[in-house]
């Protein structure tokens, strides 16, 4: 690998370019986005390190630094749209363009509802060209459930027109066998792959397993947990920064013990949920006909939004099922306008008895009086 954008940053030689390279850092973004620990921690000393940082950060003023909202239009308009290939999802997202480019997803459902599907699906039509919805690029996988599977490849690319060798080319795997070592290859690795392979779809699936895994519901061990995670995430939002891309963690769920609201959340806690630019919630629709509904669950500049997808052998696919949220109007009112009619016959009812006695009565005083004024008479 070429070591001549490092070292155009006073004080980078030979020796140091090649351990700025061995711990990922490949080149001055990716420099100014590091640490001085991490710096120390390879054998930098403070004193230079605070210097290369500083060098570095300076000549990335456009990235790190204060930027007119001018500047900020021309920086956003570099960003790309990367299609789930189902024009339901794509429009809920960035109005028929999908997932979009420097940012951080995170896709979180109970297990069956499709996630690891998803980022096949998503592997696939990163490799289709710009013009086409895609990146042109490969994708990294890293992959903590052993979810990574090959004949999912084999039975979605052909639906988009493309050889699934190509896709298997394009792609880099890693299966890291513990928390540590998913924080290694994020932080250390993840920056030097994708320069060596181009590649712009960084998935992780999932963040979840190891963490919970390894360090259960123990509370003294919570702040070390969510510190590690919280480093996983980062390094995944610098990646897809440095490299235009998409970056995508699933996540697992967790019951929720409140009894308020749905039985199930996100799990990980805040730290985790924070980290993402847009979560996307996926739950199933329907088990019989392979419905699963999909929510913009948070998102800076998106609004709250929902589609059903159908998942087959194929990857995902747009339902027919459409509007499930718009209740059809008129409906609800007929209904509410039946009871009081059936109010009015016991009403009636309860009137007539009492006329009824009313008249029993004026005909007993009648009687009674013309009773008194006989009795009257013959004493006269």
């Amino acid at each position: 690998m070429s070591t001549e954008d490092l070292q155009s940053i006073d004080g980078i030689g030979d020796q140091t370019a090649e351990k700025l390279i061995g711990a990922g850092i490949s080149n001055v973004v990716s420099l100014a986005s590091t640490t001085v620990a991490k710096l120390v921690a390879i054998g930098i000393s403070k004193a230079a390190a605070n210097k290369m940082l500083s060098l570095a950060r300076e000549r990335c003023s456009g990235i790190f630094g204060f930027v007119s909202g001018e500047d900020l239009v021309k920086q956003y308009a570099k960003r790309q749209y990367l299609t789930s290939g189902c024009k339901e999802l794509d429009n809920i997202l960035y109005v028929q363009k999908g997932f979009q480019t420097q940012k951080l997803y995170e896709i979180y459902g109970p297990e069956g509802t499709g996630k690891s599907s998803l980022l096949h699906q998503l592997i696939c039509t990163a490799y289709l060209p710009p013009d086409k919805g895609g990146l042109g690029a490969g994708a990294i996988f890293i992959d903590t459930e052993g979810s990574f599977s090959m004949k999912r490849i084999e039975e979605i690319a052909p639906r988009f027109g493309i050889d699934p060798t190509e896709i298997t080319r394009s792609v880099i795997k890693s299966g890291p066998p513990n928390s540590d070592v998913l924080l290694f290859l994020c932080e250390t690795q993840l920056e030097k792959m994708a320069n060596e392979t181009g590649a712009r779809l960084f998935c992780l699936d999932s963040i979840a397993t190891h963490f919970r895994s390894e360090y259960g519901t123990e509370r003294q061990c919570l702040p070390e947990r969510q510190q590690k995670a919280n480093k996983v995430l980062h390094a995944l939002k610098r990646v897809a920064t440095a490299h235009n891309g998409v970056a995508i963690y699933t996540n697992q769920v967790t019951a929720n013990v409140t009894g308020i609201g749905r039985p199930w959340q996100h799990s990980m806690g805040f730290v985790v949920g924070h980290e993402a630019h847009v979560r996307i919630r996926v739950s199933i629709k329907s088990t019989g006909d392979a419905l699963r509904l999909f929510m913009i669950e948070k998102a800076l500049d998106l609004p709250p939004n929902e589609c059903i997808l159908q998942i087959d052998e194929q990857g995902f696919n747009d339902s027919d099922v459409k509007n499930i949220t718009k209740k059809p109007k008129g409906k609800a009112e007929p209904e509410a306008e039946v009871k009081p009619k059936g109010k009015a016959a016991p009403e009636a009812e309860v009137k007539a008895p009492e006329e009824a006695g009313s008249s029993t009565d004026t005909e007993s005083q009648a009687k009674a009086k013309s009773k008194k004024k006989g009795d009257k008479s013959k004493e006269d």
